[in-house]
């Protein structure tokens, strides 16, 4: 064998050598590019993360940030407000495990009549950041038997329809309406508010408006324990 042809050997060994890393790299990109559509990458922090993922699976640092559209200087920089909020982050657990009904808004309220120096946009971005959130809304499911209402309001005080409204005060104390209306004109014939309603405060409620409009055909109520008494069902 002569000299040319050994440095042919070695220019064409090099030359496969130089395509297999270069198939080997796409390959790795087609792999870190599937990863990336397959999950959510929306936000600065998540195509940091999946920028640093690429550059530990092997690819380099400008082909990373490259596709995953992030400056190659942000791969591996770490933010100080982590450490700077990890006291509020705490205390938005602990208010997310006690009041799970709560948004941001509410638990910075909370905070802040306690003394926290927050305002709500640095609140909702430890929410965010540290995955809070209220959980999706369920509707009831509604059964459909084909049923219809019975006694429906034909005139003027024909059918009574009743019902308890809750609410708060500012202070957070609970408090009952008891509001009573005529279903023929939408006339409300009474609200009775008060911090504890009971069935003996509905059947007062019930006898003066008897006394004043007369007897109705029909009243309408849900199951409430305070509509199902037995000292107001006899009265009824």
């Amino acid at each position: 064998m002569e000299v040319s042809d050994v440095r042919e050997l070695k220019r064409l060994k090099d030359e496969n050598g130089r395509l297999k890393k270069l198939l080997a790299e796409r390959d790795l990109e087609v792999e870190v590019m599937k990863e990336i559509q397959a999950k959510k990458v929306v936000s600065p922090r998540a195509r940091r993360a999946m920028a640093k993922l690429a550059v530990v699976r092997g690819l380099s640092q400008r082909r990373a940030a490259w596709l995953c559209s992030t400056p190659r200087s942000g791969i591996f920089y770490e933010s100080r407000m982590d450490r700077r909020d990890r006291h509020l982050a705490k205390a938005l657990l602990i208010i997310a495990r006690r009041h799970p009904a709560w948004g941001y808004r509410l638990s910075c309220g909370y905070l802040r009549l306690r003394g926290w120096q927050v305002n709500p946009k640095r609140v909702y971005r430890v929410w965010q950041r540290i995955g809070l959130s209220l959980p999706a809304y369920r509707p009831k499911r509604k059964i459909r038997t084909g049923a219809k209402l019975d006694g429906l309001a034909l005139r003027r005080n024909d059918v009574w329809a009743w019902d308890f409204v809750h609410d708060r005060y500012h202070n957070t104390e609970t408090l009952r309406c008891l509001t009573v209306k005529d279903e023929a004109t939408g006339f409300c014939l009474a609200i009775k508010v008060d911090r504890h309603l009971r069935s003996e405060h509905v059947k007062a409620v019930l006898i003066e408006l008897i006394t004043r409009f007369g007897t109705p055909r029909a009243i309408r109520c849900d199951n409430g324990k305070e509509f199902l008494a037995e000292t107001l069902q006899k009265e009824i």
